[in-house]
């Protein structure tokens, strides 16, 4: 049931650039609510609080979590491949686009300026 091609003809270039940009909202989206999910009562307490207990953040805090909280986030995977036509390349290129975010965002340093994030579009 998967949808996903592994022929790229010039033609389809477009598509996989912008469905590079929707598997980045629709995750996005996905992770918002389950996250706000895992910080309910007792899904907090039983679950997601394993995640919270790593003190001093370090790039390998991203992937210290419950083993039911990371089958929720991987829960993501199935339902994309089935419901949107993906290129082996455009799920590579988004993996490590989210590893090195996910990595860069739990390493316990700020790279954004203050500058730079205190203004525009990247204030809120």
């Amino acid at each position: 049931y998967a949808q996903i091609y592994s022929e790229m003809p010039l033609a389809r270039v477009p598509y996989a650039i912008g469905s590079f940009v929707a598997l980045f909202s629709f995750h996005d989206a996905y992770f918002y609510f389950t996250y706000r999910l895992l910080h309910v009562g007792p899904l907090y307490r039983r679950i997601h609080v394993v995640h919270h207990r790593s003190r001093n953040p370090g790039p390998w805090t991203s992937w210290c979590v419950h083993p039911i909280e990371n089958f929720i986030e991987l829960g993501f995977w199935p339902l994309i491949v089935v419901a949107m036509p993906l290129h082996p390349l455009v799920l590579i290129a988004y993996n490590l686009t989210m590893t090195t975010l996910v990595i860069s965002g739990h390493s316990g340093f700020e790279f954004n300026p203050s500058l730079y994030s205190d203004r525009g579009p990247v204030s809120w």
